[in-house]
């Protein structure tokens, strides 16, 4: 009895904890409508200036307050220089978290160290209590507690108070707040860095059992986003809720099957937001006052205005004479590139082939549809898990391999796309997360099929092409073949009516178009040319493994595609191969290469969000005017 009872207070505290997480997320979200993806970076440093100040203090309480007041000023600094940006810009908000936690989680490696450590708590908590003959930790009691003081404190401000009235009124409707003097901006402010604060408790109560590592930013969350998943974005309640039925579920799943726990936690997140897309307690993506609003738009076209016929002089470098002529002498140089590099330089020129095919696969409905998927991965784990299956057990045969790994990927972007495409926005990108970690958790616990944690090795490839140059080639032949096809798609009607659905759905469906089946259409050419990726990575590596399916393989290829300008064919180009040697040659110089690309991200977002390739067109175009000015 006690050993089940255990597991069940367990879940509780852990519940509590969750939701003290979750409840800063939930609130950042109902007022500001910004899905911080950073969220988890500032409990991480929250656990880490914790423990640096029981450290240099030896005082627990005091160590919790500077965590909590550091984590604030960071997050309305954070709001305040960066997101501010960006009101109306939900794409942009959330490519720019998702650039900070590369930032932050490369400083407190820096800083910290990636050793594990441990906070110091009060020796009075170090015990354990009985409750009628239950013993169980005080500390574990006191997160309790704390949990439950935070729940009474958050509904007392948000019903009791001249703020929380402030704040339902901006959540209800924030035009018509900002109108009768409310100040928002300065409210939003205050509301971020309210939502970071408690996350900086949550990271500092935290760590003395859970500890505080690298990688411990992206674990807490996805428990984080699990809990406003199932209890739905910008909802008190649906926080407190979502958090007991995460904390209990994660607790019975590790004591009856460990292996399943990840899985049951993301199992949940995934029905409910299929039976109920915006959660139990949700408030809809957008209000009523921002419905208007161009859902997702991140591109910025160029402004339309009249050039002048004599600056046509200029217009060589646009010609398609010109630009098939670069395409033939590029071609050229991919051809000669393995007669002139060493292998080191061939493999890495096939590392990034093989990651621009899968940059573009995404970018098809990143740019082009302004739809964000953080689990496109599904999709290169599940071909690369077929090949090595096929290859292992199956057959040799190279074409046998490919057709079966094409087809069961595009087959599950089908599924995945009658199943998620019904959400959107920040819903839809939560749902692909969970996804995601779904059939990561698959990946590790299906021991006899996957290899669990081992993964696939030892996966040849075909005997004709063993050597690195031949296969050098037949990568070069599948990218161009890719690129072609990306090129005839972007042209086609498709693709055409897949940009206006990003411009305005609404429009859209009102002028006859089937817009659930062409995003559905798009999502599965999308996702079997992720497969190829996959299918290619495998036979470069030799071996697979559950992290094919991780939110970092996902957040690579958006990395490229946003340094290189997102919704172009020649971007995530120009990105994958920047970023892979930014990886295997910048990092051999220096380690701080991860905060470098961070930072790259950020600045690209804030100051040129079209990327390097939107960059180049806006000032080529500027340079256009001038000339033709001067030509008048």
């Amino acid at each position: 009895m006690f050993y089940w009872l255990t597991h069940i207070v367990n879940g509780l505290s852990f519940g509590m904890l969750l939701f003290v997480l979750a409840a800063g997320l939930s609130l950042i979200f109902g007022l500001c409508r910004i899905v911080n993806l950073s969220h988890g970076s500032f409990y991480l440093l929250g656990g880490y200036i914790g423990f640096s100040a029981v450290r240099l203090t030896g005082n627990f309480p005091l160590a919790v307050a500077l965590a909590m007041l550091s984590m604030a000023v960071l997050g309305m600094l954070t709001e305040r220089y960066l997101l501010s940006r960006f009101r109306v810009k939900p794409l942009a908000q959330v490519l720019l978290t998702f650039g900070l936690i590369f930032v932050f989680q490369d400083l407190a490696i820096w800083i910290w160290g990636g050793t594990p450590v441990l906070l110091k708590k009060l020796p009075i908590l170090t015990g354990a209590t009985n409750i009628f003959g239950f013993y169980y930790p005080t500390y574990r009691l006191l997160i309790l507690l704390i949990g439950l003081v935070i729940l009474f404190f958050l509904w007392w401000t948000l019903v009791r108070t001249r703020l929380g009235i402030f704040i339902r009124a901006a959540v209800d409707d924030g035009e018509m707040a900002n109108g009768v003097g409310i100040h928002m901006n300065f409210l939003m402010m205050v509301t971020f860095g309210f939502g970071t604060l408690l996350t900086g408790l949550a990271g500092s109560i935290g760590a003395p059992f859970l500890g505080v590592y690298p990688g411990l930013d992206i674990e807490v969350l996805l428990y984080a986003m699990a809990v406003v998943i199932v209890g739905g974005l910008g909802s008190l309640k649906g926080s407190f809720l979502g958090a007991l039925m995460v904390g209990l579920i994660d607790s019975m799943a590790k004591a009856l099957w460990p292996e399943t726990g990840m899985f049951s936690m993301f199992a949940l997140m995934a029905i409910v937001l299929i039976l109920k897309p915006t959660g139990l307690f949700g408030l809809p993506i957008a209000p009523s006052s921002q419905a208007s609003v161009s859902e997702e738009m991140f591109l910025e076209p160029l402004p339309s205005r009249s050039i002048h016929p004599s600056s046509s002089r200029m217009g060589w470098l646009t010609h398609p004479s010109f630009v098939w002529i670069v395409a033939a002498c590029l071609v050229a140089a991919g051809l000669i590139c393995p007669k002139i590099l060493s292998t080191y330089y061939v493999r890495l020129f096939t590392l990034a082939l093989i990651w621009a095919i899968f940059a573009m696969s995404l970018d098809l409905i990143l740019g082009l549809g302004g739809i964000i998927s953080l689990g496109h991965a599904v999709f290169f784990g599940i071909s690369a898990y077929t090949i090595g299956l096929a290859a292992l057990f199956l057959t040799s045969n190279l074409f046998l391999q490919i057709g079966l790994s094409l087809f069961i990927s595009a087959f599950a972007a089908l599924i995945l796309g009658w199943l998620l495409l019904r959400s959107r926005g920040v819903y839809f990108m939560m749902l692909t997360i969970a996804f995601s970690q779904v059939f990561r958790a698959i990946a590790h616990s299906w021991r006899s099929v996957t290899g669990g944690g081992d993964g696939l090795a030892n996966i040849a490839r075909p005997t004709w092409m063993t050597s690195v140059e031949t296969f050098y080639y037949f990568s070069l032949c599948v990218f161009i073949a890719v690129f072609l096809f990306l090129r005839f798609f972007v042209k086609s009607r498709v693709g055409i009516s897949l940009i206006g659905i990003r411009e305005s759905e609404k429009r859209m469906t009102s002028l006859g178009y089937h817009v659930d089946n062409i995003k559905l259409l798009s999502f599965v050419v999308s996702g079997g040319l992720g497969g190829i990726a996959g299918l290619l990575y495998v036979y470069f590596n030799g071996y697979v493994s559950p992290d094919y399916f991780s939110v970092d393989t996902s957040a690579q290829a958006i990395i490229m595609i946003i340094l290189g300008g997102a919704g172009t064919l020649i971007g995530p180009i120009i990105g994958s191969f920047f970023v892979i040697y930014m990886q295997n040659i910048l990092s051999a110089v220096m380690e701080r290469w991860t905060l470098i690309i961070g930072i790259l991200f950020v600045l690209v977002v804030v100051c040129a969000p079209a990327g390097v390739v939107g960059l180049w067109k806006r000032q080529w175009h500027k340079l256009r005017m001038k000339k033709s000015l001067s030509l008048k």
